[in-house]
């Protein structure tokens, strides 16, 4: 079973952790147990409310020791509606000391707590947490939008780093337009010989998600591209929609 799953954006600003906390809040809401790990190295970049000061800064020493337990995770986790939510990491200048290793670390000692672990793993292929969720993963998205430079810095980052990793995951089209067309998407599948990406269409309320904190699953058409992620993941469809896949 693919259990943990991570999101990578392909820049900045590509919608990897609204896509990643939106899907961890359908699976939660279809009654699977969900860990959602922020992991992009942006602290507080995400769409919850809460009180909580806690980070995975507060484990880093047990990670290093050696003596990681499940008490300890459990210490930091945010829970919100059935979600479990790791909070990231909160004091920036830290970010360099966390190792390719440390997500697997944290994973082992809870996978068999949850139905399914999903990471926001963030966008900066130069972070060693952002490393450590690509190699932990039992499946890949790669979130790019129509943009050129998202499309460019992928291709870029494919192969450059993550061919030679041996890196595979599947695409996401993110805030898709429809007028925009595929253009450079499609150049994209052929190069890496997967499905069509899935697509997930523009909200034009994106904005007031981050004021307000929290997910774009009220829009009907975002809704509907996060239902056949779910469905890509689970093997189940949940949903007919016309804003299934982008055509070829």
């Amino acid at each position: 079973m693919e259990k943990v799953i991570t999101y990578f954006g392909t820049d900045s600003g590509v919608g990897t952790t609204m896509i990643a906390q939106s899907v961890s809040e359908n699976l939660t809401k279809e009654g699977k147990k969900v860990l959602l790990m922020l992991c992009s190295g942006n602290y507080g970049n995400d769409y919850i409310i809460t009180d909580e000061e806690a980070s995975l800064d507060d484990i880093k020493a047990n990670l290093i020791s050696g003596y990681l337990g499940k008490e300890d995770i459990e210490g930091i986790l945010i829970k919100i509606n059935g979600l479990d939510i790791m909070p990231g990491i909160r004091d920036i200048t830290r970010i360099k000391y966390y190792l390719e290793d440390d997500l697997d670390k944290i994973i082992s000692v809870v996978r068999d707590d949850y139905d399914y672990i999903v990471i926001d793993g963030g966008c900066n292929i130069n972070y060693g947490i952002t490393v450590s969720s690509l190699l932990v993963a039992d499946k890949i998205y790669f979130i790019i939008t129509q943009q050129e430079k998202s499309i460019r810095r992928f291709i870029n980052e494919y192969y450059s780093v993550l061919y030679p990793m041996k890196i595979e995951g599947r695409l996401i089209s993110n805030k898709y337009v429809t007028d925009y067309g595929n253009h450079g998407i499609s150049e994209i599948e052929s190069f890496i010989g997967k499905e069509p990406a899935i697509n997930v269409e523009y909200a034009k309320e994106g904005w007031i998600a981050e004021i307000r904190k929290t997910t774009l699953l009220s829009d009907a058409k975002f809704k509907a591209g996060i239902e056949n992620i779910v469905s890509d993941i689970t093997g189940i469809e949940t949903k007919k929609s016309k804003f299934s896949f982008l055509s070829r």
